[in-house]
This record gives structure tokens, C-alpha cells and sequence, in this order.
């Protein structure tokens, strides 16, 4: 298994399309660091957790199709 390395995304760039991007690429772990840097950001909770529960359950998917 191919070790994932974390995102270090700037607060700058940090946004919910690059959320959206990661994810549709299936990088979901740095789809959750960049969710990370926005909670930090004080940006949209609501948002952040729906996108978080969204990932996770993505997550958990793509480990029961391996």
C-alpha cells in the first residue's frame, strides 16, 4: 500500500473546490487536510462536517471494494 503523503495547503488556498477536487481524484486523505486547515479557517462547520462525513464514508467504500 502506497504511503499518502499529507497536503500542506497554504489557508490561502485552502477552499471548498479543492475539497471537491481532491475527493473526485479519490484523495480523500488530503481532502480531510484541507477540510482541516478551512475548520481552522472558522469557515462554513456545517459544510466542514457534511464534506467530512462524506469522505469518511467514501473511505470506508473504497477499503470494501479492496
Amino acid at each position: 500500500e502506497k504511503a499518502i503523503k499529507p497536503l500542506n495547503v497554504s489557508a490561502r488556498l485552502a477552499t471548498f473546490t479543492l475539497v471537491a477536487v481532491l475527493k473526485n481524484q479519490g484523495l480523500f486523505e488530503q481532502a480531510l487536510d484541507v477540510l482541516d486547515v478551512l475548520e481552522e479557517k472558522n469557515e462554513k462547520k456545517e459544510k466542514i462536517e457534511e464534506e467530512r462525513k462524506t469522505i469518511k464514508a467514501l473511505i470506508k467504500q473504497s477499503k470494501e471494494i479492496e
